[in-house]
C-alpha cells in the first residue's frame, strides 16, 4: 500500500474525530464550560463521549469545585443543575435514561421548617420527562410545595411513571389538601417501600379524606415508615389503611402519641392484622416521657415472624405499677425469631435499682434466650449505676446501654 493511500485510509471526518476526543482534552473543554451549562449540554449532544464526561462532573460527589452545581449524590436535582439535568434529558444521545434508578429533588434553600418559604420550582420542567427514565425506581422529595402545581406537572410526576416507581419518599413536602398527598401515594400500585420523614406539611387540613382509595398500591407494599414528629399525618395514613392492612408489609415504624392518644387502639389493631408478614416494627414517640400503661394493649401474638422491635421509650415513675407494663407487652410476643428488641426508660425519679431491674427481668424471661441485642437507651446520670450492674451482660455482647439526649429528655 502506498504512502499516499495510508494517509487516505486513515483520515477522519472532523464530526468523526470530535466524537473520539482524548478524555483529557474532554476534561479540559468542559472545565472552561463550566460557568456556562447550556453551552456544556450542548456540546454533550453533540459530541457522545462528552455526555457521560458531562454528567459525572456535573452531578459527582467527587467534584466540589462549584458549589452551586455540587450534589451530595449523583441524582440529585437542585436548583443550580436543574436546567442543566433537564437539557440532558432533552439530548438524543443522553446516556443514563436507561441506567438511572434513582432521582432525588432537593431545594438548597432551607430557610424555615416549612417549605413555602423555599418552594422547589426550579425542576417542574423535569417532571413531563421523567417517563424518558426507563430505569427509574426511586424517588426522593425534599422540600417541595405541592399546592399549587399545575395539572400537566401533576400527570407527568404520577401517571408517567406509575408503573415503575418502587420507593417514594417525602421529607417536608406540602400539599394543598389530604386527598392530594394520598393521591400522589395511591398513583403507584407497584410501591415497595414509602417513607414519609420528619414533617409533612399541609396548606389546608382536611378532617376527611373523600376520594382516594387504598387499595390500589397495597399489594406491593412492604416497607411504612410514617413520619416520628407529625403525629396527624401518621394517624391519618392509618384511618386510611385501617381496613386494608397491607397483606405484604414487612418494616413498619410508627408513633405513637405524647401520653394516650385516640388513634392508639387504630395503631394496635393496624400492627396486630398485619400478622405474619411483619419482619421489623419500631414505635416511636414525639415525647420521650410517656407511660406504657396503655401501650399494654400493643398484641404481638399474631405476628409470628416478628424479627426486629423497637419499643420506644418507658416513663418508669417511683414505686408504680406501670415499670410492669414493658414485660406484659413483650410477653405477648410468641415470635421465635426475634434478634433485636430495643427500647429505652425515662425515670422521672432517678430510680436507677428499678430500671436494672427491669432490664434483669427482660433478660432471664426463657422466651427470649436467643436474642441476639437487646439495646436500652436510659438517662445519662444512669449510665454509671447500670454498667457496673449489667457489666457481665455488656462483656458478652447481648446487651447495649446508651444515653438519652439531654435535650430528648428537657423537650
Amino acid at each position: 500500500m502506498s504512502r499516499h493511500e495510508t494517509h487516505k485510509s486513515s483520515y477522519v471526518q472532523p464530526e468523526a474525530r470530535m466524537s473520539r476526543l482524548p478524555s483529557e482534552l474532554c476534561d479540559i473543554v468542559i472545565g472552561y464550560l463550566w460557568d456556562d451549562p447550556h453551552a456544556l449540554a450542548s456540546c454533550g449532544a453533540v459530541c457522545r463521549s462528552w455526555i457521560p464526561a458531562s454528567r459525572h462532573l456535573l452531578f459527582s460527589d467527587q467534584n466540589p469545585r462549584v458549589p452551586a452545581l455540587y450534589s451530595s449524590r449523583p441524582s440529585t436535582v437542585t436548583e443550580s443543575n436543574a436546567a442543566v439535568f433537564s437539557a440532558l434529558l432533552d439530548s438524543p444521545h443522553c446516556s443514563f435514561k436507561s441506567t438511572l434508578s434513582f432521582l432525588r429533588f432537593a431545594s438548597t434553600k432551607r430557610k424555615a421548617a416549612f417549605p413555602r418559604s423555599s418552594p422547589f420550582h426550579a425542576a417542574r420542567s423535569i417532571l413531563l420527562k421523567l417517563s424518558t427514565l426507563r430505569s427509574l425506581r426511586r424517588l426522593d422529595i425534599l422540600f417541595d410545595d405541592f399546592s399549587d402545581i399545575s395539572d400537566e406537572d401533576w400527570q407527568g410526576l404520577t401517571s408517567s411513571i406509575s408503573l415503575q416507581l418502587r420507593d417514594l419518599r417525602l421529607h417536608l413536602v406540602s400539599f394543598a389538601n389530604l386527598d392530594q398527598m394520598l393521591g400522589l401515594i395511591s398513583a403507584y400500585p407497584a410501591l415497595q417501600v414509602l417513607c414519609l420523614t420528619k414533617m409533612t406539611t399541609f396548606i389546608g387540613l382536611d378532617s376527611h379524606i373523600t376520594s382516594v382509595s387504598a387499595r390500589a398500591f397495597l399489594r406491593s407494599l412492604l416497607t411504612l415508615n410514617l413520619p416520628k414528629y407529625d403525629q396527624f399525618i401518621a394517624d391519618t395514613i392509618i384511618r386510611w389503611l385501617h381496613h386494608y392492612p397491607p397483606p405484604l408489609l414487612q418494616n413498619l415504624a410508627i408513633p405513637l402519641g405524647g401520653g394516650y392518644s385516640p388513634m392508639d387502639h387504630y395503631v394496635f389493631a393496624f400492627v396486630k392484622n398485619l400478622g405474619a408478614s411483619l419482619r421489623r416494627l419500631e414505635i416511636t414517640r414525639k415525647d420521650w416521657r410517656v407511660d406504657l400503661e396503655d401501650s399494654q394493649s400493643l398484641d404481638l401474638s399474631s405476628n409470628t415472624n416478628l424479627r426486629i422491635l423497637d419499643l420506644g421509650c418507658v416513663y418508669l415513675r417511683h414505686g408504680a405499677l406501670d415499670r410492669d407494663g414493658l414485660p406484659v407487652v413483650l410477653s405477648s410476643i410468641t415470635s421465635t425469631h426475634v434478634e433485636h428488641i430495643g427500647f429505652g426508660i425515662s425515670n422521672s425519679a432517678r430510680d436507677w435499682w428499678g430500671s436494672a431491674a427491669l432490664i434483669w427481668q427482660i433478660l432471664a424471661g426463657p422466651r427470649f434466650a436467643r436474642l441476639e441485642e437487646i439495646v436500652v437507651s436510659v438517662p445519662e446520670s444512669d449510665l454509671p449505676y447500670l454498667r457496673d450492674n449489667l457489666a457481665d451482660c455488656e462483656v458478652r455482647g447481648l446487651l447495649r446501654i446508651r444515653a438519652i439526649p439531654a435535650r430528648a429528655l428537657d423537650a
